[in-house]
């Protein structure tokens, strides 16, 4: 299978690429390291034409902080470099991407996964490889012998693991500069940009036991009042109202799972309240 994995990491976290590195040695998986952003270092031109502080102020509760600033632009950056290498002539696509940040295991069934998907790869533009315990799982279609391929009502908001095709990236790089949210959350609005996004369950990514967050995008401690949360009851009033709209309309549709992967019995999976 053409699957090509990226780790964003950090030039100052040396110790946390090197135990990715380790694991993922193990599993056999040939990575390239991403330096990620730090968004502290960035210039204000560079800042402003990367982040739009007048719709964070306008649509979301919180100004982002630079961390956040520049995990998103560490992913961004990856989105936009993939959507230009599929459309030129001296570098064939991968039919798979897989995208880490430096904080995260990976079960050995990742390579099952990537290697189904790949099959179906026209089908779908994003997969998650790690979720919450809590959330709205909707429908589930098997996709290997120990796996289900997940449509979501509202999807878990964690960027550490993803599975993506050139078709996705090129969709994001396209729609998601300027950003005003943070990574993890915008993924989440997947209708604004058309995005084919599902998830693999059981997950095969989780985050590191000794990782409390990525360094990549740490929020520092911020005064919360009634006001801040008045305004974070309405940004997650207009979400949900917006998702239920956009799933009434019609969620992502299947991907053509080929029936030589699909397994005898499904693993199940009940829908839980986000």
């Amino acid at each position: 299978m053409n699957l090509r994995t990226f780790v964003i990491n950090l030039d100052r976290d040396t110790e946390r690429m090197a135990e990715m590195a380790q694991r993922l040695n193990a599993l056999q998986l040939p990575f390239e390291r991403v330096p990620a952003v730090l968004g502290r270092s960035l210039g204000t031109d560079e800042r402003s034409t990367l982040y739009d502080a007048g719709a964070n102020r306008r649509q979301y509760h919180s100004p982002l902080v630079d961390g956040e600033i520049g995990c998103y632009a560490s992913h961004l950056r990856l989105w936009q470099r993939l959507a230009a290498e599929a459309v030129s002539p001296a570098q064939a696509p991968a039919a798979v991407y897989l995208v880490l940040e430096d904080d995260v295991l990976l079960d050995a069934s990742v390579r099952e996964v990537a290697d189904a998907l790949g099959r179906c790869a026209s089908g779908w533009d994003m997969v998650k490889l790690m979720g919450r315990r809590r959330e709205a799982k909707a429908e589930a279609l098997p996709l290997t012998a120990s796996t289900a391929l997940l449509r979501y009502r509202r999807p878990p908001s964690l960027t550490g693991a993803y599975l993506l095709t050139a078709a996705g990236a090129a969709k994001l790089a396209a729609a998601r500069q300027p950003f005003f949210r943070p990574v993890d959350i915008d993924i989440r609005h997947w209708w604004e940009c058309d995005l084919r996004l599902f998830g693999v369950f059981p997950y095969p990514a989780r985050e590191a036991p000794a990782a409390v967050a990525s360094t990549i995008g740490q929020r520092r401690g911020l005064a919360r009042g009634v006001r801040w949360r008045l305004r974070k009851w309405w940004v997650q009033s207009a979400y949900l109202w917006a998702s239920q709209r956009a799933w009434q309309q019609g969620p992502p549709p299947w991907p053509a799972v080929p029936p030589a992967l699909t397994p005898a019995l499904a693993p199940t999976v009940s829908p839980e309240a986000s």
